[in-house]
């Protein structure tokens, strides 16, 4: 499979007795067999990098959810948190979990420092046994026990989620499982009604399918992205492994032989196991491509600057979605212009800077104009040398507010512009240490360069959270407006690893086991 997260689920809850190394540290024996098998030497996977965050168990039943990832791609931000509030798992009151807990988990890919959580669930299945009056079945197709899968795909998306249980800073949610339900089910409907998107539907195949009872194809196993995430998945399917295969073949005795009883294992010369993926469980995985794209500089001679989406969401302009080089952005270099009468050999450089952002907050803008070798004599035309030299840093962390064309000047040497240039210049808008102070004292250089270094706001290379950076190139002579569009440059050896089929990085292969 080699994906890069995975969710799991109808794991085996943890239960001390049966911890086959008790004294080792961990208690998440079964996590820690299965991530030691796909690393073992002889493991089919090509990395060998899986591991998982250690937990105790999660829920009252037999089963719970799991999540797994590889180092190489992605790197936990804090630790897994667990949904077990009764809004969730048994909203009707009836004494004992119904659907099992789910579990949150953010991570920040390696490359670019962007974050998304994704959310494993397994809701309640749709069996009739003692379910409850308002859970009976109503006959309307969604079977039993469906009041309690709707109410609680309800608190999901509307009481947990919101309040970003695993503190991310992202709106970058990803919720993923057997959530037992077809897709215009309500439970389903429920989620999408919160601003999700049905990726299997949106992404993939409108007759998409992941498993089949009694003949009738239809898919149980969803994953949803939230509005911030949509727009960066790049493809969704099924892996039809499970399916389509013959029940006969799987690890359940579903088919018994005349006089056979349950408690009777299967013949051996019956062969079951073969090397292979097929009829591993009864449910088809699903498979997320996921393209996190960065708000990434446009000039690459001047290295890369670019910002993530965590954070508070301070734009130059309107907004943005990402660059063009991540196959689904469209950034648009908005925010700052040049007023065509202004000449920047009167001592003074202007631009007109628009900010969008949380009203009466503060954040602070740097900016780089590349005018000169390094040396600038007073009358004297120099000349761009194509990089920003220490001369150039010509805003220095300018505390900013929200709002449209303000005015932004610097001092600049009398008599070096030459009008007949092209000159570049890069800006850079990051949150204020502290939103409600008019301060950008600590937006410093420290640690610019370094990827995952969530500072470097007054540096004009390197990351910075919650921000926007956008490249210019004017005429050094007074004109008509030129801001021009570059096609974004990434960083040798820096681009997003090729996800097979779907061209992004940050899989996300959700595998199941059978239908509880």
């Amino acid at each position: 499979m080699d994906a890069d997260v995975l969710g799991l689920m109808e794991l085996e809850n943890l239960d001390l007795a049966n911890d086959p190394a008790p004294g080792d540290g961990i208690a998440d024996y079964v996590l820690k067999d299965l991530v030691g098998a796909l690393n073992a030497p002889g493991s089919a996977c090509p990395d060998k990098t899986y591991a998982f965050t250690d937990g105790t168990a999660a829920g009252t039943d037999a089963i719970r959810v799991g999540i797994i990832y590889k180092t190489s791609s992605v790197t936990p931000i804090g630790t897994p948190v667990a949904l077990t509030a009764a809004g969730y798992t048994d909203p009707n009151a009836t004494g004992s979990q119904k659907s099992r807990p789910a579990l949150a988990q953010t991570f920040e890919d390696n490359t670019w420092g962007e974050r998304f959580t994704i959310v494993a669930n397994h809701l309640k299945s749709k069996g009739c046994s003692t379910s409850p009056l308002l859970d009976t079945d109503q006959g309307d197709g969604q079977g039993c026990w469906n009041d309690t899968r709707q109410k609680g795909a309800e608190y999901l998306v509307n009481t947990w989620l919101p309040t970003d249980p695993t503190a991310s800073g992202d709106p970058d949610f990803l919720i993923v499982g057997d959530l037992n339900s077809y897709r215009l089910e309500a439970p389903i409907t429920n989620i999408t009604g919160a601003g999700y998107t049905n990726l299997i539907n949106s992404k993939g195949d409108v007759l998409a399918y992941g498993y089949i009872f009694d003949g009738q194809l239809g898919y149980l196993d969803h994953a949803l992205g939230s509005a911030a995430l949509t727009p960066q998945v790049t493809g969704a399917t099924e892996w039809h492994i499970n399916a389509d295969e013959v029940n006969l073949l799987d690890y359940n005795d579903t088919v018994q032989d005349a006089a056979e009883q349950t408690f009777d294992a299967k013949p051996t010369a019956t062969t079951l196991y073969n090397a292979d993926p097929y009829r591993s469980t009864d449910h088809d995985p699903v498979l997320v491509g996921i393209g996190l794209y960065p708000d990434r500089s446009d000039l690459a001679a001047y290295g890369v600057a670019w910002h993530t989406g965590q954070g508070t969401p301070w734009r130059l302009g309107a907004g943005w979605t990402g660059d063009p080089s991540s196959g689904t952005g469209t950034d648009l270099d908005d925010g700052v212009i040049r007023n065509s009468a202004d000449s920047w050999n009167d001592a003074s450089g202007e631009v007109k800077v628009t900010v969008t952002g949380p009203a009466t907050q503060w954040a602070c803008l740097n900016a780089w104009l590349d005018y000169s070798d390094g040396v600038v004599v007073p009358n004297t035309v120099d000349s761009p040398d194509g990089q920003f030299n220490l001369n150039e840093h010509v805003v220095n962390n300018l505390p900013i507010q929200a709002g449209a064309n303000q005015l932004v000047t610097w001092p600049l040497e009398l008599g070096v512009i030459d009008g007949s240039a092209q000159y570049n210049m890069r800006f850079r808008l990051v949150p204020a240490p502290n939103p409600n102070v008019q301060s950008c004292s600590g937006v410093t250089l420290a640690a610019a360069a370094a990827p995952l270094a969530p500072d470097g706001g007054a540096s004009p290379t390197g990351r910075a959270d919650g921000g926007e950076v956008e490249d210019y190139t004017w005429a050094g002579q007074p004109t008509a407006v030129t801001l021009s569009r570059f096609s974004a440059a990434g960083v040798s050896g820096a681009g997003w690893p090729a996800a097979a089929g779907l061209g992004a990085l940050g899989i996300v292969f959700l595998a199941w086991r059978r239908r509880r």
